[in-house]
Order: structure tokens, then sequence, then C-alpha cells
């Protein structure tokens, strides 16, 4: 998960990524390397390991190329959540040492998933687009998540589909995933619950912390990311 904006939702995209896999019950390895906020290791059910990439702004070349070699050697899915402080070093280390092409050697594939957010963030959340479709190459596979949290997600009057940072992208954008706004009286405010408390949908589904209602919401919420995500996760 790579995109150089803060608090626009990379650590929730990563969360669902995680969470499908957990709940079609595909193997998956869950790692937290955002060095300021480490959301998605602070969620127990996702069992993400936090691991320490980027020290004072920089990459730590030594633990990079450890954690590159681990990664080798697994045979499930790994997803990585990286935090706004770490975009640059992190893009730059995955470039210059080609670990897309290191990785697609190995079998395996490096999938870039990156997010553009509606409101006052959509000119910076397209920039981080941009950026990772001229430096990263073909060999890594783009998912582009829009996010609706901030507003609808577009500029000025012209839908993210119109805009040129799409139709640029839109070649090497492999799939997309839509997070809609939801409503903060209901389907919003059970879903800030939710992860205010840190749980998982399956968690919260099977528990008894909500009430059938509410539950209902959650489980559709659900249901609407996974429809998604099925077409992204093989």
């Amino acid at each position: 998960m790579l995109q150089g904006k803060g608090g626009i939702g990379k650590s929730l995209a990563a969360s669902y990524l995680v969470q499908y896999h957990q709940h079609i019950g595909k193997p998956v390895k869950a790692f937290d390397a955002d060095p300021v906020n480490a959301s998605l290791a602070a969620m127990p059910g996702l069992r993400a390991q936090q691991v320490a990439l980027v020290v004072d702004d920089a990459i730590d070349v030594k633990a990079a190329d450890q954690f590159i070699e681990m990664l080798l050697t697994y045979d499930e899915d790994v997803v990585i959540d990286s935090g706004a402080a770490s975009f640059l070093p992190l893009s730059s280390y995955l470039i210059d040492t080609e670990i897309a092409g290191l990785l697609d050697a190995a079998g395996r594939e490096l999938v870039i998933h990156t997010i553009v957010t509606g409101g006052g963030s959509f000119m910076d959340t397209a920039r981080g687009l941009e950026a990772v479709v001229e430096d990263f190459p073909a060999t890594a596979t783009l998912v582009v998540w829009t996010n609706e949290y901030f507003g609808p997600v577009r500029f000025e009057d012209v839908a993210f589909e119109d805009t040129p940072v799409y139709r640029n992208a839109k070649p090497r954008i492999s799939a997309m995933v839509h997070l809609k706004r939801q409503n903060p009286q209901s389907f919003g405010a059970n879903l800030a619950t939710l992860l205010e408390r840190k749980q998982t949908f399956d968690e919260a589904l099977n528990g008894t912390e909500f009430n059938t209602v509410e539950r209902q919401r959650l489980a559709m919420i659900q249901r609407e990311v996974f429809e998604q995500l099925a077409h992204v996760v093989s």
C-alpha cells in the first residue's frame, strides 16, 4: 500500500485486504511498515507484524534487504502497509533495486495499491498515483482505490475517470476498488465504532458488541468491499 499523502485510508484499505484473505481462507501474512502510525499492527485480529524499514526518513537498507529476502521464502500472499513518511524512501528502494523484477523472476508478483481521494487531498493523491505509474516498471501490478470519505473523487467538475491522470494511468491499472462515503449517522457511525474498537468485520459480526441492525449495516459494507476484492485477489 503506497501513497505519499497521510490520513487518506491506506491502513483501512490494507486491513480490508488482509480481512478478505482471512474471510475466504486464503493464507496471508501482514506487515506494518508505517514508522509513525502503526494502525495495521494495532488490530489484533489481523496479526500484523511491525517491521522497521524506514528510520529517520531514510531506508534501512540492511533491514529492507533482509525483509525482501524473507518475502522470497513465502508461498502465501503478503500485505504491507506503509505510511506517508515511508513513501519516498521505500519507493526509491523498490525502484532502484528493481525489486519488482526480482520478485517476478522468483515467481512472485509485486502489486502496488494506491489511493486517490476526493476533497482537498485529490491533487496530492493524484500526484502520488502519477509517481507510481511513471516510476514503477510494468512488472509491478497496479490497483487503484478511490475513497469518497472526503468528498466525491473529482477535480472541480471533472470526474476522476475523465482526468488526464486517470487516462494516463488506465493502461497500467489492473483493478479498481471504490470506497463510497457512508451515511455518518448510520453506516458511517457503525464503521467508525468498528475501527475505534480495532475489530475486523468478522469479529464484529460474530460477536455481541453491536446490535442486530448495526451488524446488518457492517455486513453490507463488508459485502460491498469484498465483492470488489474478489476481482483483485486471485
